[in-house]
């Protein structure tokens, strides 16, 4: 049996990926699209295989020139774009004979083709087309085996095309020549003349259409996992693969749960690539490596896909630190921190070493500017001026603020720095803490890490439990490097300070921005936190006299 490959769209829901990049031609596990449907056509036995091409052609025809297959694969070039029937028409000449196979090119699917074959051949009838329960493509509707109608809209009792099909050669005299059309107004009319369109609903189908976003990520997602669950359990179906998505933090990555039979991994989604400069995920990736290399608890990671921004590591479970102390209290919860400062000082100092700065997302150190514009201007642009509704601009206390950042980092001890390290970021697995969201990570005070879990007001540890760890720190880190203890102290107060203004504008951010309203209840404990810190900072008088003036949010 022959086949076409429809694969001339414009791929417009995809844009700007489609601009430069023809949608057939997006990776999905690492092979595209085009060529996971060229292999299961030609592994089921069809004899050759016509591609329509329009956007992009070029880079279609180059891609399959720079291939090798067992049958015949050629490229057939529309000017003028044709749709869905008129690319079937324009190829009459190949495809009159008998039937022939029609297949979209952005759809990845486990379907057995040579089943498909089998039934059509079986029941004669003038077409077969493969259906399958999926919501928000759900708009044939099916009886008795027979498509009934197609609906502009899904609706209950419908069913989705896969826009995959198996067509007689009667669908000619429905197309016309070299104009545009659909295939779909060829079924219906096919239907009006009593012609018996056939649904194939095969059982547990896994399909996924690429043509959006959420599609196509989709996809990325579950094909990521199922070629690694295949390397560590041998074969596997992607039907029994179980997906669960889990709750986020405040940024805007997505967490899911892998899993199948008793085995489990956990992606983190950074969004698709738009193009080949550095990304978040990047940074992910490049950076939990280094890390697990150095011997920081991080989850190890399985596998990354650069295109969809994806990242498979090992799951830890769903217990952060905060859960611990909030169901076990402060005193269970103290061995815990006390393993967690051991590792935050071995990361600080030994991760340090072969960290490569090119590997950071945003900036390659914790720097004054860094200071300035991510943690100060932050603060009063997110928190004392949009949410607390105070007027006072950040460029009245530049000056002071800039005295403030510059003592924060100049003669700091430089070391590894997580940035955001707090209890939501310390998983706590078979009795270990491990950390995550480490993509953040760059050069910078030993201190800042340390501040941040301290200071975190999701657990909002006891003063004298945060004096207890801080000894602590300062007893770990002399082990790898000299420690003065008044210098470092006052070098804490500093990073304190700063990520207090950080985690205040990013609460606000996340509540009246963002629509997180379970950061909101933070901002006020954290609030009366800086209020009392700040009074430690005489070169700061003005900032001083304008934090204890902010009301407290009820």
């Amino acid at each position: 049996m022959k086949a076409l490959i429809l694969a001339a769209g414009f791929g417009v829901r995809l844009m700007p990926l489609t601009e430069k990049t023809p949608k057939p031609l997006f990776p999905v596990g690492g092979i595209p699209v085009l060529l996971r449907m060229i292999r299961s056509l030609e592994t089921t036995g069809c004899t050759e295989i016509a591609i329509n091409t329009h956007h992009l052609a070029p880079r279609i025809q180059e891609f399959i020139d720079s291939q090798k297959f067992s049958i015949p694969v050629n490229c057939f070039h529309e000017p003028e774009i044709l749709g869905t029937g008129g690319a079937i028409k324009n190829l009459e000449d190949m495809f009159w004979e008998a039937p022939f196979m029609v297949v979209n090119a952005d759809v990845v699917t486990d379907l057995n083709f040579a089943k498909l074959i089998k039934i059509h051949k079986e029941h004669g009838h003038a077409a077969t087309l493969v259906v399958h329960d999926c919501p928000p493509y759900n708009n044939v509707l099916v009886r008795d085996d027979a498509v009934v109608r197609f609906a502009s809209e899904p609706g209950p009792d419908m069913l989705a095309f896969t826009g995959i099909q198996i067509i007689d050669p009667i669908i000619f005299d429905f197309l016309k020549k070299d104009c545009f059309q659909s295939s779909i107004t060829a079924y219906e009319e096919m239907m009006a003349a009593r012609l018996r369109i056939t649904a194939w609903e095969p059982n547990h189908i896994w399909w996924h259409d690429i043509g959006s976003f959420q599609g196509l990520s989709r996809a990325c997602l579950e094909t990521g996992a199922m070629q690694l669950f295949a390397k560590a359990l041998g074969l596997a179906h992607a039907r029994s693969l179980r997906v669960t998505h889990l709750a986020g933090g405040g940024s805007s990555r997505q967490w899911f749960r892998l899993s199948l039979e008793d085995h489990s991994m956990v992606a983190v989604d950074h969004g698709l690539a738009q193009d080949d400069s550095w990304t978040e995920a990047d940074a992910y990736n490049a950076i939990g490596k280094h890390l697990h290399t150095s011997g920081v608890p991080v989850p190890e990671i399985l596998g990354y896909d650069r295109f969809s921004g994806l990242v498979y590591v090992q799951d830890l479970g769903d217990a952060c630190l905060e859960q611990v102390v909030k169901t076990k209290g402060y005193e269970q919860a103290l061995p815990l921190y006390e393993k967690t400062i051991k590792s935050i000082a071995k990361m600080a100092s030994i991760a340090a070493k072969g960290f490569d700065t090119t590997w950071t997302y945003q900036t390659p150190s914790y720097d004054e500017e860094l200071i300035l514009e991510k943690e100060s201007r932050y603060f009063f642009e997110a928190c004392v001026n949009r949410y607390l509704n105070q007027p006072a601009k950040f460029e009245d206390y530049l000056p002071e603020l800039r005295v403030l950042a510059r003592n924060t980092v100049e003669g700091a001890i430089p070391g590894f720095l997580h940035r955001d390290f707090q209890s939501r970021n310390i998983m706590v697995y078979q009795g270990q803490c491990f950390f995550i969201d480490f993509q953040g990570a760059r050069m910078g005070p030993v201190q800042y890490d340390l501040a941040s879990l301290l200071i975190d007001p999701y657990t909002a540890l006891p003063s004298a439990m945060q004096d207890l760890l801080l000894e602590l720190y300062m007893d770990e880190f002399s082990q790898y490097r000299q420690v003065e203890r008044n210098a470092f102290l006052r070098r804490y107060q500093y990073c304190a300070l700063h990520r207090n203004m950080q985690m205040l504008g990013a609460f606000a951010h996340l509540s009246k921005n963002m629509n997180k309203p379970g950061f909101e209840e933070f901002i006020s404990p954290a609030l009366a936190g800086l209020k009392e810190r700040i009074r430690h900072f005489p070169e700061a008088p003005g900032l001083a006299a304008l934090v204890e003036s902010l009301p407290l949010p009820q």
